[in-house]
């Protein structure tokens, strides 16, 4: 049984603004997969701050809430990401 309709991410390594919101196409993604290049402090869902070390990333699946909402709170973060919905 296929529960997604498509794939969306990041065209190249992109370099973040301050609170930036990289979830900005109103999709909510049941995977979603991210990778950071240097430490940097997310927040998902417009939940409480997140540190992530270099290169730590993060990944949800299918048995994770959705994801609607990811934003870098730092600026000049080196990231990359794909997410299915």
């Amino acid at each position: 049984m296929r529960i997604g309709k498509g794939y969306y991410g990041s065209p190249e390594l992109l370099t973040s603004t301050a609170n930036m919101e990289i979830i900005t196409n109103g999709k909510r993604y049941y995977k979603f997969s991210f990778l950071n290049e240097i430490d940097c402090v997310v927040k998902i869902n417009d939940g409480e701050p997140i540190l992530l070390r270099e290169r730590q990333g993060f990944s949800s699946e299918i048995e994770d809430q959705p994801i609607s909402s990811f934003v870098i709170v730092n600026s000049g973060v080196q990231f990359n990401y794909i997410g299915a919905y």
